[in-house]
């Protein structure tokens, strides 16, 4: 907070705004009071009240004469930066014009009263400021809209994670933390059986097939015994080959 400090126009009746500033909300016709109780100081005046994204300004109106504004006995201008601007009330009195109460923290070197050096505390200030022809709710919320903004703005700007370069040799998967694909177990070929090699049990109905055969023919007279194959190994057909000897001859007229 500084006291006399901010630049005004031309004709004194508004501030010049920083770079980066911007006004949101300004009324006219209220009044000002500000005390410093430990010191026993206090300001007051009437005049217009304007509220920024940097800061909040009072402009005394009519100005006092250009001697008179650069003495700190009166109160010409005050500018108040945000942060400095604590502990707010809006307040409607049922006998008197509704005010709005700050706590307020002097800039160093601003013309106002500085902490002292043995205790090391902050010097606080009471600010009154009455809104005697209305606009004192829109003056809050312009106050609140902005605070709210500025400390959007701060998240916004915290902080990154610091970055971590990738490790030599790792894959992209393994850096977006993507799980290797599963390993498919190769197909087992289906197992066959050698048409050339039966089994026991094939062996042995061709077996019994065989005998059933040979003993039809038998039974018919002038029949050829079936002949035997050279490769077959099996007991039966030896056997048949036996009886096939041991028939009689056949009868001669």
């Amino acid at each position: 907070m500084a006291l006399n400090w901010a630049m005004l126009t031309e004709d004194g009746r508004r501030p010049v705004p920083l770079p980066h500033e911007k006004v949101f909300f300004s009324v006219e016709k209220c009044s000002l009071a500000l005390e410093f109780k430990n010191q026993s100081l206090k300001w007051s005046a009437t005049g217009s009240a304007f509220v920024t994204n940097e800061r909040i300004i009072f402009v005394r109106q009519p100005p006092l004469p250009t001697p008179a504004s650069a003495d700190n006995t009166q109160l010409s201008t005050l500018s108040v930066p945000l942060p400095n601007f604590l502990d707010t009330r809006y307040l409607i009195p049922i006998f008197a014009a509704p005010v709005y109460e700050a706590t307020i923290i002097p800039t160093p070197d601003g013309g106002l009263p500085q902490p002292s050096r043995s205790s090391g505390m902050p010097t606080t200030g009471l600010l009154k400021l009455w809104f005697t022809e209305g606009g004192g709710m829109q003056f809050r919320d312009a106050i609140e809209e902005v605070k709210s903004r500025r400390e959007e703005g701060a998240r916004q700007f915290e902080a990154l994670p610091t970055y971590e370069p990738p490790e030599e040799g790792s894959s992209t998967e393994q850096q977006q933390g993507a799980s290797p694909a599963p390993r498919l177990a190769p197909a087992r070929a289906p197992v066959r059986r050698d048409s050339q090699q039966p089994d026991a049990e094939d062996m042995a109905a061709a077996s019994v097939a065989r005998d059933h055969e040979e003993r039809e023919r038998d039974a018919i007279p002038g029949q050829d015994p079936p002949v035997a194959h050279a490769t077959s190994s099996s007991p039966t057909a030896e056997n048949h080959g036996q009886r096939h000897e041991e028939l009689p001859p056949a009868y001669e007229a």
